[in-house]
């Protein structure tokens, strides 16, 4: 499903250890969201949409993601990016400087 929903495998960070991944609705939107553990235990969060909706995707399932929970808390990083079609908000307990950093793994 996420493959289909982004029209190619959901961007992860290399040498990360994937924890989940959902597809789901999140603020109106039908995106994909990856969580992956960092060295020192935290969560990396990958919330992904596709610029344009790939062909044949269909609606996620609603309740996968619930639109009400914020998946950050106040103490962490947040950076929007837009590579290969897709956007991307990463969220993890970094300074914003190594989230992005962290953000140039990207596969």
């Amino acid at each position: 499903a996420a493959r289909r929903l982004l029209g190619r495998e959901p961007l992860r960070v290399r040498g990360l250890p994937t924890v989940s991944v959902q597809v789901g609705r999140l603020r109106g939107r039908t995106v994909v969201r990856v969580r992956q553990r960092l060295e020192g235990g935290g969560l990396l969060v990958l919330v992904q949409a596709a610029d344009k909706p790939a062909a044949g995707a269909g609606p996620a399932h609603r309740a996968s993601l619930p639109e009400a929970r914020d998946e950050a808390p106040g103490e962490q990083a947040r950076l929007v990016r837009r590579t290969g079609g897709i956007t991307l908000t990463a969220t993890a307990p970094l300074p914003e400087a190594s989230l992005a950093r962290l953000l140039d793994g990207l596969r």
